[in-house]
């Protein structure tokens, strides 16, 4: 744990008080904001208590920096956004930048799967997956894409899940493309993993995947430590291309596989947790699911679009010599280089 003297953890807006998480470059604490009417040995308030991110901007690589520039400026754009986790206010502080945002103590998705899941109550579980969706109707509005979608960065608050963690975000508006590879591998979309170029549709398949956690207890294509046995962030990238790649069926069509202890109930019904994952985990993007049927289906923008029959693109080869992608920093991806 790292130690501050009272003076650092101190700045002139945030009264910093205990430690609740941290990274390779940030912590987050659990404090308050400072009031001139209020005594600092008064009791924290709800109103007053605040998550403060600090990060640490000496000897950072610009990547880093650029991530945290994007982080911020995502916050700004999204302020007031359903399911968007809330940044209050940033201030530079002695070296570092501290970023209050709104406190949650219910944990993650990532912890709420470990204990829940597999989920055999649907209607429980299309909630939770409807929040996830108004999250990213919320960047879509926005133009904004996630690119790191996964439990750990969705967080919980009385019951109520907010997407956090924008440092991967970038502005993308529907018809706009990029090939910078970026995220936690076990949730990149198969054109990130061979390095093509792709569009918004990325953050499409990782929530195909959170829905086949939720519903499964498993990840689709994966066994839960095989990113362990992985030498190098390419190798890893590798084993789960070669994984989706046995799950093509007639039409190039990504066929997951449905264990035999889901009940029925969950694979019935346009709106069925078995639908949505196969609807979202598509291997090619013009056979995914696009935001406006799943908008649709979740009922956040009226009647579901109706999909087309797009011709079946060919076979994408995996590249020979991939560059490092620019991977996450949680646990999540352990194959990953530490950022």
């Amino acid at each position: 744990v790292m130690k501050y003297s009272k003076e650092r953890r101190n700045s002139r807006k945030f009264e910093l008080l205990e430690q609740i998480g941290r990274g390779a470059y940030s912590v987050v604490w659990r404090g308050r904001r400072r009031s001139k009417t209020t005594p600092e040995s008064e009791d924290v308030s709800s109103e007053q208590r605040i998550a403060v991110k600090e990060m640490f901007m000496r000897n950072v690589p610009s990547k880093r920096v650029e991530r945290v520039l994007s982080e911020i400026a995502a916050m700004k754009i999204l302020h007031g956004s359903s399911n968007i986790v809330e940044m209050y206010d940033a201030e530079e502080h002695r070296g570092s930048i501290l970023l209050a945002m709104q406190l949650c103590d219910g944990g993650t998705l990532r912890e709420f799967i470990h204990k829940e899941a597999p989920m055999t109550d649907k209607d429980r579980l299309l909630d939770v997956v409807r929040q996830i969706t108004s999250g990213l109707c919320a960047l879509r509005k926005n133009d904004l894409v996630h690119r790191d979608l996964k439990p750990s960065n969705i967080l919980i608050d009385r019951g109520k899940l907010l997407l956090a963690d924008f440092g991967m975000s970038r502005s993308m508006r529907d018809s706009d493309t990029d090939s910078h590879v970026c995220g936690t591998i076990r949730y990149m979309a198969p054109e990130m993993l061979t390095q093509d170029v792709y569009g918004p549709s990325v953050d499409l398949w990782s929530l195909g995947c959170i829905v086949q956690e939720l519903t499964t207890g498993k990840h689709p294509f994966l066994e839960r430590d095989t990113e362990n046995t992985c030498e190098t962030v390419s190798t890893a990238m590798a084993a789960l291309l070669s994984s989706i790649i046995q799950c093509r069926g007639p039409g190039n069509v990504t066929e997951v596989k449905v264990p035999t202890s889901v009940p029925f109930h969950m694979m019935i019904g346009s709106d069925s947790p078995v639908r949505i994952v196969q609807g979202l985990l598509q291997e090619y993007p013009k056979l995914r699911w696009t935001y406006q049927k799943l908008f649709g289906i979740m009922k956040l923008n009226g009647e579901p679009e109706t999909p087309g029959t797009p011709e079946s693109p060919e076979s994408p080869q995996s590249p020979e010599s991939p560059e490092t992608p620019e991977t996450s920093e949680t646990s999540e991806t352990q194959a990953s280089h530490q950022m």
